[in-house]
């Protein structure tokens, strides 16, 4: 894992004006008891505490949008993901938005504030009827000062050791401010068959994340009349990878926005080059 982190401590940016308050207790009655099963459920890691919550605290409709195994495993990937939530408080809105309770909790794993935001079906049950998970702006009662540089480097440094002590980060972390380093250190092991140890220099199969650095550099030349987001492929390329009769119908855009057609290249073939 690489995690590029780009600090800014010298100002602060304007804050949005608050336009919602927390308050730091359940929601009254059957619905409280409904969300207090929904953050045992998140924090139990358990397929068979899912299963519980599904069948006692959610409503039929709610069910059947996905099958039990997915619907497990979208609870299990949150619980992966966080650590494990506390519980923080509920968010309302001005103007108020209705049909819809947001529950804001705190993430274990890197202290990040998340929402869930539940509907329910109508009294006397007050089932869930649909659950979101997102992330969640910093709560109203909740201050979060600016950090000075040496502040900021302590509490990375402080994250990237408590993920590493959770087995959730193995890699290498850079914190720089423009141009200047401010903090690299590298966690975990690159291969554990070995307890091979990762250090700064460690290479790291980028994946998809390559997409954004062709991405970008594709606009810088588009921008510098270079190349242009209509050009046909087989401008670029000869027909020792595609024929000309495939290669003249894509466009650079196509490539873009993954729509060229051109299918999925993770074949048999692939998989024995």
């Amino acid at each position: 894992m690489l995690a590029l982190l780009m600090l800014q401590t010298a100002h602060a940016q304007r804050p949005a004006e608050i336009s919602f308050q927390d308050r730091p207790v359940l929601p009254e009655g059957r619905m409280g008891e409904r969300v207090q099963s929904l953050l045992e459920t998140l924090n139990s890691g358990s397929p068979d505490r899912v299963r519980r919550f599904l069948s006692e605290d959610c409503d039929e409709s709610f069910r059947k949008v996905a099958p039990v195994d997915r619907h497990i495993g979208v609870f299990l990937s949150v619980h992966r993901d966080t650590g494990g939530v506390d519980f923080h408080g509920v968010r309302s809105y001005t103007p108020e938005r209705t049909g819809e309770t947001v529950v804001i909790v705190k993430d274990r794993n890197y202290g990040s504030w998340r929402a869930a935001v539940l509907r329910f079906t109508g009294a006397p049950a007050f089932l869930i009827a649909g659950i979101n998970f997102n992330d969640a702006r910093t709560p109203s009662d909740v201050g979060e000062p600016l950090l000075s540089r040496v502040e900021a480097e302590h509490e990375i440094e402080a994250l990237v050791n408590r993920l590493v002590e959770k087995r959730v980060l193995s890699g290498a972390v850079l914190v720089a401010r423009g141009e200047k380093i401010l903090l690299t250190k590298a966690a975990g092991e690159a291969d554990k068959r070995f307890h091979v140890p990762n250090n700064v220099d460690t290479k790291f199969n980028l994946g998809s994340m390559n997409k954004m650095f062709t991405s970008t550099a594709i606009v810088r030349l588009v921008e510098q009349g270079k190349l242009s987001y209509e050009d046909r492929i087989s401008k670029y390329m000869d027909e020792s990878w595609l024929p000309r009769e495939v290669t003249d119908k894509i466009t650079i855009r196509h490539l873009l926005t993954h729509s060229s057609g051109l299918g999925s290249y993770f074949n048999a073939e692939y998989q024995q080059s």
